[in-house]
């Protein structure tokens, strides 16, 4: 038991405090140097304003937790749907992974305008649509090369073993992945 607790001192106590001293050391220069609260607010303002204000803030953090968390799943699942369609036809991954690529390269801020045009900006669905688009051509890029680059010898063992395409993608490419 005790060398549990001592694996777990030696893992996060550095980091614990380290953090603590940072946001000590915040607090104190903001003090020290009289910075004004709308530059800099000290931690201990934000930490009393955020009980103080938990009403306002509360459905906030549900909207945009809600948004994230839907997002995330939406673009994580297109992302590896459309990953093993593009994986399983050689001709549409040449065509489509360029596309991807660069699609991958715009930056989100240019995407947004779009999405609450067609969405409508308060609607939880327009700020879902940004994180599944953030999501899904990373998850489409990765998954793809997983699902593609396996090893040749251990690809060249499972057809010498007469594996069929599902059981080579499900033991050997789905795990590469």
């Amino acid at each position: 038991m005790t060398g549990r607790w001592d694996t777990i001192r030696e893992k996060y106590l550095p980091t614990i405090v380290v953090a603590i001293s940072v946001i000590a050391l915040w607090e104190l220069l903001v003090r020290l140097f009289n910075i004004q609260q709308f530059l800099l607010p000290k931690p201990s303002a934000i930490v009393s304003s955020l009980f103080s204000e938990w009403a306002v803030i509360q459905p906030r953090i549900l909207f945009t937790l809600r948004s994230a968390v839907g997002g995330f799943l939406l673009g994580t699942s297109a992302g590896i749907l459309m990953a093993f369609v593009t994986a399983r036809f050689v001709r549409l991954s040449e065509a489509m992974m360029p596309f991807a690529i660069a699609a991958n390269s715009v930056p989100i801020i240019a995407l947004s305008p779009i999405m609450f045009n067609w969405f409508g900006p308060l609607e939880p669905f327009s700020w879902m649509m940004i994180v599944a688009i953030m999501v899904f051509f990373p998850v489409l890029i990765n998954v793809v090369r997983g699902l593609t680059e396996v090893n040749p010898n251990a690809l060249e063992l499972m057809r010498s073993y007469a594996a069929s395409d599902f059981k080579i993608l499900f033991s050997l490419r789905v795990p590469n992945a």
